[in-house]
């Protein structure tokens, strides 16, 4: 009976917890389709899409002003990049919690509860460069603006070059390490599994936009980390196997306590028992 009661205190607990991360990710979807296809039909000279897209409820916004915009941003992009033009989103981010300043555009992409910010890349074959976009609880356009900065399209063979060897190699190690635990007779198995698998620091990286970074604290799982997604989040990292050259280092040595050990104790602690 308290079994039962526990199982469906649960389900009440976390099925709105599901529902609702459910339901933000789908948001998010849905703002990321809405700013591609909005940013393409503005480029394209498809205005009318896009100004009924717009959240007209903010005062400062006149149409005629709107499109003048337009052709800016349709221009800046043609004169860049040509007609021939690729798009993608780079994600979505939701804004929850509330940041109140003085700045009137601060206060209308901040806020607001529920405003996302979303990033679409624009290239041709040489170049890319960035449009930001704020949408509303509707998916209304809220704001649109293009980076300033043209960014030449990276060469991705040097971005792997670099460290695919060594991220293969760290890989491997820790692969090794995680079949020795399994293959002994420690104990605490799964201890020494999280040691290996989280344990993997200091962290070297490289982004394919910024070049070689360092950092002390963070953990990559299995020590490698990497991403291909865009030209901006595009990186790699590989972390100092520590957690799994401590752990094969004692296993090596056999410096962790083991069943048969267990067992041993066991039997002498029975024995000056029964004495």
């Amino acid at each position: 009976m308290r079994s039962r009661a526990i199982n469906y205190f649960l389900v009440l607990v976390f099925t709105p917890i599901i529902l609702a991360g459910c339901g933000t990710k789908q948001s998010l979807d849905d703002a990321q389709n809405t700013s591609v296809q909005f940013v393409q039909d503005m480029i394209n000279g498809e205005y009318e899409k896009p100004l009924s897209k717009i959240n007209w409820d903010q005062e400062h916004l006149v149409k005629d002003s709107v499109i003048n915009y337009f052709e800016i941003l349709r221009y800046r992009v043609q004169s860049e990049f040509g007609k021939e033009v690729t798009y993608k989103s780079l994600g979505c981010q939701q804004n929850i919690l509330l940041s109140k300043t003085n700045n009137e555009k601060t206060e209308m992409l901040t806020g607001e509860p529920g405003v996302k910010y979303c990033l679409v890349q624009i290239s041709d074959k040489y170049h890319f460069s960035i449009f930001r976009l704020s949408l509303g609880k509707d998916n209304k356009i809220l704001s649109i603006d293009m980076s300033n900065d043209i960014f030449p399209i990276p060469h991705p063979a040097l971005f792997w070059v670099i460290g695919v060897v060594v991220m293969l190699c760290i890989f491997a190690f820790n692969v090794f390490v995680l079949i020795r635990i399994y293959k002994s007779d420690v104990t605490r198995k799964w201890l020494k599994c999280l040691m290996v698998v989280f344990l993997n620091f200091p962290v070297i990286g490289f982004k394919l936009m910024h070049g070689f970074y360092f950092t002390l604290f963070s953990l990559p799982i299995m020590g490698v980390g990497f991403s291909i997604n865009n030209y901006l989040d595009s990186h790699w990292s590989f972390g100092l196997p520590l957690g799994a050259i401590v752990v094969f280092w004692r296993i090596k040595n056999n410096l962790y306590r083991t069943q048969d050990d267990d067992l041993f104790y066991v039997e002498a602690a029975d024995q000056s028992n029964s004495e």
